[in-house]
C-alpha cells in the first residue's frame, strides 16, 4: 500500500509544469533606480482585429510585482511561454492624489525593452525552470492627460 501511494505522489509531482523567473532592474530616464513601480508578465492577444496586451497575474499569483528601493524586481511562477514585460509607475501620490497635471511630463507605461509601442516590444522566453536575469529597462516620458467621464452599462443605461 505504502509503495502506491509513493508511485502515486511521484506522479503528481512529475506531472506538474516547471515555472520560470525573470528579474531586473526599472531606471529613470536620467539612469536612476526607480521604487513603487508595478511590473507586469503579460501575453499578446486579439480582440476586435487588434493585438493587446493582458497581464497573465490575473490568474497566475507572483506575475505581478513592486520594484524595491533600488528598482529591482522579481516576477516568480511564470509558465513556460514568450511574454512582454510592462512596468508602470504610480499615476497617483500616497494621498491618492494624481500626482501631475494636464500637460505634464509623467512616467508613461513601458514594455520592455525601454519602449512604448508592442511593434518595438522585446518578448521574454520562460522555459520551465528557468531564470532570466538583467531584464533592465528606463520608464518613458511624456506628456500626460486627465480624463474625466461617467461609465454606464449600455445594455441597462445605468
Amino acid at each position: 500500500m505504502l509503495a502506491i501511494v509513493v508511485l502515486l505522489l511521484q506522479g503528481s509531482v512529475s506531472s506538474a509544469v516547471e515555472t520560470g523567473i525573470v528579474t531586473g532592474q526599472i531606471l529613470s530616464n536620467d539612469g536612476g533606480p526607480l521604487s513603487g513601480v508595478s511590473v507586469l508578465v503579460m501575453v499578446r492577444g486579439v480582440q476586435d482585429g487588434r493585438a493587446q496586451l493582458t497581464p497573465i497575474g490575473v490568474s497566475v499569483p507572483g506575475t505581478i510585482a513592486q520594484t524595491d528601493g533600488q528598482g529591482q524586481y522579481r516576477l516568480a511562477n511564470i509558465p513556460p511561454g514568450k511574454y512582454y514585460i510592462v512596468a508602470q509607475a504610480p499615476a497617483v501620490g500616497n494621498s491618492g492624489e494624481p500626482t501631475s497635471r494636464n500637460g505634464d511630463v509623467i512616467n508613461l507605461p513601458t514594455l520592455y525593452p525601454g519602449v512604448s509601442t508592442l511593434d518595438d516590444a522585446k518578448r521574454i522566453d520562460v522555459t520551465p525552470g528557468s531564470e532570466v536575469h538583467l531584464i533592465d529597462f528606463s520608464i518613458i516620458r511624456g506628456r500626460g492627460m486627465r480624463v474625466r467621464g461617467q461609465v454606464f452599462d449600455a445594455t441597462t443605461g445605468s
